[in-house]
């Protein structure tokens, strides 16, 4: 998996653990499974643009918020980029 791909399953994890949220939780909010979801936090899945939206949305975060990544600073592009790779 790319780079990026990992990092947003980091974030994804970092924020779900800020709001004490565990994996079943977070399954149980965007109807995904809990496999998938610790499968995108370990950077063995990419999620779809739709996967995205509903973690997003159970987050309570605007889904840019998945590609700040605080450690490494904002990636300007990085969503739109994204965007377009899954477009095809």
């Amino acid at each position: 998996m790319d780079r990026i791909g990992k990092r947003v399953g980091v974030r994804i994890q970092q924020i779900r653990k800020s709001q004490n949220l565990t994996q079943a939780k977070l399954a149980e909010k965007t109807d995904l499974s809990e496999n998938f979801i610790g499968s995108i936090e370990r950077g063995v899945r990419i999620p779809s643009l739709g996967a995205l939206e509903k973690i997003s949305q159970a987050l309570r975060v605007k889904m840019k918020d998945l590609f700040d990544f605080p450690e490494e600073g904002y990636y300007p592009g990085i969503y739109e980029k994204m965007v377009t790779s899954l477009d095809g």
